[in-house]
Order: structure tokens, then C-alpha cells, then sequence
């Protein structure tokens, strides 16, 4: 009796051919992730901008009002829902808007209440504050 040898090399090809699908797999999610992350840093990046802004922004207005010098509407005095004047103060590549929300006064004390928007021209990226500040007289 004579026995009969099996051509083994067909299994080799296609077991050879699986790991490489497999391998190109892991390395097609590998770039994948790669490129989402620096997409999602980049914006991160630019939300991080706008917010810095908006709290520089915040600085201005807080030396304004402790130098009396805080104007509203094109340099007439600040009321409820003015447009702050933000002057001198200009970042390239971000829109801002302040907005003097309330203003509360009494013989001791003044509190403003604040929004701050800032807007990436770029990416569109928005940043918004809103903060209350007192100043004892």
C-alpha cells in the first residue's frame, strides 16, 4: 500500500494572504486614527484661541471699569444690553462682542454683569463667557 502526499503549499498561500489582509487592516485603522486626531487637535487649537481671546477680553473690560473708562455704543455711557466699545483691542483672525448684560448700583457697591462672544474667522470656532464683577466704592 502505498500512501498518497498531500500538496500542502495551496494552505501556506492563503494562510499568508489572511495575515496580510489582517496586517493591512491594523494599519488602515492606524492612519485612520492618526488622521481624525490631528483634525480634532486642530479645532481643540482653534476653541482654545477663541477662549484665550474672550478672556483677554475680559482683562480689557475689567481695567476699564476699575479706570473709569468704560463706554458702551460708540462712547456714550453703559445701560442694560449695551454694546461695550472695545478699543485698541483688536486680535487678527477673531470678531468680539461684548455686551454689558446688567448693571446693578448702589451707594457701596457696583456689579456688572457681563457676555463675552468671541468668533474664529477661520475656523468658526466660538467662545462665550459670561461673568459678574463688583467694585466696592
Amino acid at each position: 500500500m502505498m500512501r498518497t502526499k498531500y500538496n500542502e503549499s495551496g494552505i501556506a498561500l492563503i494562510s499568508t494572504l489572511v495575515l496580510g489582509l489582517i496586517a493591512m487592516g491594523f494599519i488602515s485603522a492606524l492612519f485612520y486614527m492618526l488622521t481624525t486626531g490631528s483634525t480634532l487637535s486642530g479645532s481643540q487649537k482653534k476653541y482654545e484661541g477663541a477662549l484665550e481671546v474672550s478672556k483677554g477680553v475680559t482683562d480689557y473690560i475689567i481695567v476699564k471699569i476699575l479706570d473709569d473708562q468704560l463706554t458702551c455704543n460708540g462712547g456714550g455711557t453703559c445701560n442694560k444690553n449695551s454694546t461695550v466699545d472695545i478699543v485698541g483691542f483688536n486680535v487678527p483672525g477673531y470678531t468680539m462682542n461684548a455686551t454689558l448684560v446688567d448693571k446693578i448700583g448702589t451707594v457701596n457697591y457696583s456689579i456688572y454683569a457681563f457676555q463675552i462672544d468671541v468668533n474664529s474667522t477661520v475656523g468658526g470656532e466660538k467662545a462665550s463667557i459670561e461673568f459678574v464683577y463688583r467694585v466696592d466704592l
